[in-house]
């Protein structure tokens, strides 16, 4: 069960994620170079950017107790799984 601190923390970050799914999308529709996606999977939120130029943008986010078994499964569909940030959420 989420504390009354949780909630808003976790709505604003669910705002922030699909901002940076529209920046992502605008990206590929831009035609700027490589591949620009976000996705979901088992509570992790992540946003790739295949281009070098753009790596900074590799993100997985939403790290928690709950979350953590899926983090293998995700990395695997970044081409450098070792260069994604990953973000651990609150409470965690």
């Amino acid at each position: 069960m989420r504390s009354t601190f949780g909630d808003p923390v976790h709505a604003a970050e669910l705002a922030v994620f699909e901002r940076k799914k529209l920046s992502l999308d605008a990206a590929a529709t831009a035609g700027l170079p490589g591949r620009f996606e976000t996705f979901r999977v088992g509570g992790l939120r992540a946003s790739m950017a295949t281009a070098n130029q753009y790596e900074f943008l590799n993100t997985i986010e939403g790290l928690n107790e709950q979350s953590v078994e899926t983090l293998p499964d995700l990395l695997k569909r970044f081409p450098a799984s070792d260069q994604a940030t990953i973000v651990a959420t609150s409470p965690s």
